[in-house]
């Protein structure tokens, strides 16, 4: 993967005046970077999920004896550190929403931040967990 450096500003490069300082295909090794970093942990989570479940159900189980019911989907992370103010995390992240209940500050003392590598986001009724 080559990364370039220095990019030759043609007049192919300018029409009028718009100008491309650099080109789309520079960015390519990037966006081939976020998608194997996406690959390789869309890997752990195939390989980790039924553990995830395991841990979250244990952790409601000692924090609670209500029963519940536990919804899981796909989403784009946004948000803030619930201890560092200045610190914003986003990403992809597997959300797992408690119907029913308002808040897993309990549950949170069981689980911690990070869950094998994965950091931990705790918002009202919802577990996230990012996959990088």
């Amino acid at each position: 993967m080559k990364i370039k450096k220095v990019q030759l500003v043609t007049e192919a490069s300018k029409v009028g005046n718009v100008q491309f300082i650099n080109t789309t295909e520079d960015q390519f090794p990037y966006i081939e970077a976020a998608i194997n970093s996406l690959d390789n942990n869309l890997n752990w989570w195939k390989s980790n999920w039924e553990n995830i479940e395991n841990t979250l159900m244990n952790a409601w189980t000692k924090s609670s004896s209500e029963p519940v019911r536990i919804k899981t989907h796909f989403t784009i992370y946004a948000g803030p550190d619930d201890t560092v103010k200045d610190i914003k995390w986003t990403g992809p992240a597997i959300e797992y929403t408690f119907i029913g209940v308002n808040s897993l500050t309990d549950m949170k003392k069981h689980i911690g931040n990070i869950l094998e590598g994965h950091k931990v986001i705790f918002e009202g009724n919802k577990v996230i967990i990012l996959f990088g």
